[in-house]
């Protein structure tokens, strides 16, 4: 009686065994496919690599860098086209600026002195070349009076004189500006300076 009663409660704690294995949460299908723990053994005093420094790759310096291209802007300033002159008429047309306005504190006083003796040149009813139109009687009385050719130009006048030839800058004044004179005359006033009219026919 004693031996039947240890086996049947041997067979319940087996029975009760198989049902928590049956029904235990480790048993799923998810849990079957973990794979076990793997136990990594450290490295005992582990031995450096060594590395080459050309496998080393680095940064590409600024300076190697290819340079942006850049779309050049258009200059629209247009370059002054010089043309020859006869270096006597700039000595001459520079003694006249002088004698007739040298003491004026205005360089454009100075370059009318010499635009109204090249639109004399061009204009009918005048002569034709610069030394002409200087010596014409009646018309400049520095001449007249023999201080245009006796003068010494400064450097001022000089170059203003050599400018207007040079460049050709009566392009940029009215055909007509062919007067100049201590009072007004012509059809009006283009400038004055000080007690210089320069008018327009």
């Amino acid at each position: 009686m004693r031996k039947r009663l240890i086996f049947s409660a041997l067979g319940a704690v087996l029975f009760g065994m198989n049902v928590f294995a049956a029904f235990s949460p480790l048993d799923t299908p998810e849990m079957r496919d973990v794979p076990a723990a793997v136990h990594i053994q450290p490295v005992e005093n582990p031995k450096p690599v060594a590395v080459k420094v050309s496998e080393i790759q680095t940064a590409t310096p600024a300076e190697t860098l290819e340079p942006i291209k850049t779309q050049k802007t258009k200059k629209h300033t247009k370059k002054k086209k010089a043309v020859k002159v006869n270096e006597d008429d700039v000595y001459r047309l520079a003694q006249l600026i002088y004698a007739e306005n040298g003491d004026s504190k205005y360089d454009e006083c100075l370059v009318l002195t010499g635009i109204v003796v090249i639109k004399r040149m061009r204009s009918k009813g005048y002569p034709n070349t610069l030394g002409g139109v200087i010596c014409q009687k009646g018309q400049y009385a520095t001449f007249e009076n023999g201080l245009a050719q006796s003068c010494v130009p400064d450097s001022r006048s000089l170059e203003i004189a050599e400018e207007i030839l040079r460049y050709d800058l009566q392009k940029n004044y009215p055909d007509n500006l062919v007067f100049q004179s201590e009072f007004k005359q012509g059809k009006r006033v283009y400038a004055v300076y000080g007690h210089e009219y320069f008018c327009l026919a």
